[in-house]
């Protein structure tokens, strides 16, 4: 039986959760500007506006240009207690959270943004730092590449042949396995989760070729690896990946509405929420204004997913995806902040959902 999240403390409008800085302090945005923002004290700080363009200038008075035009801060990492890399307009920027300067700045060979970037430390076999794999329109099935974040360069520590996937989704660090999982989209045996270890010098495919192995995020436990899955063409799931006499296999723990991109962990709790998406094919007329949901997604709702696998899971929170079309004006979706997660509340942001868009929500858990 689905349960709630117990009291909503704060609602931020027009405002983005990016990451988090400590147990009471997230990075936020606002368009073009990106600020802290200190949860006991309700003090928003600006720590570094760039530049606007009309498209920003527009999307400041309606947020059907703000939807449009995409040109919000969307992604960001903590570093360290200094350093802050920020992602917009297809480049990394570095950026002094004291000074509020920017230090570097690094194009991305292809795509808007990596849907993930983490932190590998004291992990055996693997050397210390930043990486995140490409994330990138590839229909035909380009060599995909693994970078490592080093000394403001990227550093290329695996490639992944022509033919074999799309993209790359998101890189789990395993120290039960001593390995790190590599979660890849979207089709045929794209969808896919491999296993590295030595450094990138070893990477095994686990499981490959079906939907249910298609996934955007995912946790560790002694058990095995759970995620959820990510398919806009059929039921989705939260899953266990385990070893069984050698072998790999994965079963059902719990089934949610939708494709779910993004998760967090706090405590010992994990938080998977759901998207609204449409089938991203067809004609540009059809592809672009289709506002209807794909087979995957059972109702027309964002959804949040807590619990264990001990506990089990339950529905804590959800709303309506609105009726502006799908590919145009974004997916509906629940975006949680970035890296180590030391909140003692949940705090996430709705997109395209019809009440609250563009609004980050602070709750008591």
């Amino acid at each position: 039986m689905d349960k709630k999240v117990s009291k909503k403390i704060m609602k931020l409008k027009n405002l983005l959760v990016l990451a988090v800085e400590n147990e009471n302090t997230v990075y936020v945005s606002n368009l073009n500007r990106l600020y802290t923002y200190n949860i006991e004290t309700n003090l928003l700080k600006e720590i570094y506006r760039f530049n606007a363009d009309i498209s920003t200038v527009l999307s400041k008075f309606s947020k059907i240009f703000r939807r449009l035009f995409r040109n919000d801060i969307r992604y960001a990492y903590k570093i360290d207690d200094e350093n802050l890399l920020a992602v917009r307009s297809k480049k990394i920027y570095r950026i002094n959270t004291f000074s509020g300067q920017i230090e570097s700045t690094i194009i991305l060979p292809r795509g808007s943004r990596p849907l993930n970037i983490i932190k590998v430390e004291e992990l055996s076999g693997f050397s210390d730092g930043l990486y995140f794999g490409e994330y990138f329109s590839n229909p035909t099935k380009e060599s995909v590449k693994i970078f490592q974040y080093l000394n403001d360069r990227l550093k290329e520590v695996y490639v992944f042949p022509n033919g074999e996937l799309n993209h790359i989704h998101n890189l789990i660090v395993d120290h039960y396995r001593k390995c790190i999982w590599i979660l890849t989209g979207d089709f045929g045996e794209g969808a896919a989760i491999y296993q590295a270890t030595q450094n990138f010098q070893k990477v095994k495919c686990i499981v490959s070729g079906y939907q249910k192995f298609r996934s955007c995020v995912a946790f560790p436990v002694k058990e095995g690896l759970v995620y959820a899955t990510d398919s806009q063409f059929e039921q989705n799931s939260i899953r266990l990946l385990f070893e069984d006499n050698g072998e790999w296999t994965t079963k059902d723990l719990f089934a949610i509405n939708g494709p779910s991109i993004f998760g967090t962990k706090i405590g010992e709790e994990f938080f998977f929420s759901t998207s609204v998406e449409a089938i991203n094919s067809g004609n540009l007329i059809k592809k672009y204004f289709r506002n209807s949901r794909g087979p995957g997604i059972i109702k027309n709702q964002s959804e949040i997913v807590q619990g264990t696998i001990r506990s089990g899971f339950n529905v804590i929170y959800s709303g309506v995806k609105d009726k502006l079309p799908f590919v145009l004006f974004q997916f509906g979706n629940i975006i949680f902040p970035s890296g180590n997660n030391t909140l003692s509340k949940l705090i996430f942001t709705n997109i395209a959902l019809k009440n609250d868009d563009f609004t980050t929500l602070i709750f008591d858990i």
